[in-house]
């Protein structure tokens, strides 16, 4: 006769409560590192509309989404810029935005990629930051890079934009 054993591996009602517990906080973590991290002052945030601009690039107007993602309006043939921002530290923020370069027929010819290193004021009204824009031809060669620095101001309901 040949004898087998069987081995059940069971945990207590109190452990499996605990890994699970666990297992969700980890989820929870993970789930959260792409989420803009929350300011620790109520009300410091850059969600929302800006308009931006310096002597460099003139002015532009921006759209900072709460997911992380920001749109930014072009003025030359480009296409509008796309990218992504987040939390750095309190009141300051990283941003990376990529646009297509276009010429006379619309074909692209090349592309744009700034990155950018902002800091919303106290009263979460405006912003100052430097900029680092880099120029790319279809082939990939770096062809120019433009540093500059930048001033914002939200705009608001009532805000009216000067011309």
């Amino acid at each position: 006769m040949v004898r087998t054993t069987q081995t059940t591996n069971s945990i207590s009602r109190r452990t499996a409560v605990r890994l699970a517990g666990g297992v969700a906080l980890a989820i929870g973590g993970v789930a959260a590192a792409g989420v803009p991290a929350a300011s620790a002052v109520p009300g410091q945030e850059i969600v929302g509309a800006w308009r931006v601009g310096n002597a460099a690039f003139g002015s532009r107007l921006l759209i900072y989404h709460a997911d992380g993602s920001i749109v930014v309006t072009q003025a030359e043939p480009r296409t509008p810029q796309i990218g992504a921002w987040e939390r750095v530290g309190d009141n300051q923020f990283v941003v990376h935005t990529l646009s297509l370069k276009l010429d006379a027929t619309m074909a692209e010819i090349g592309t744009y990629e700034v990155d950018a290193m902002v800091t919303v004021s106290q009263d979460s009204n405006g912003y100052s930051g430097t900029v680092v824009q880099h120029e790319y031809v279809t082939t990939g060669i770096l062809v120019n890079t433009v540093n500059t620095t930048i001033t914002g101001q939200r705009v608001m309901p009532t805000s009216t934009i000067p011309s």
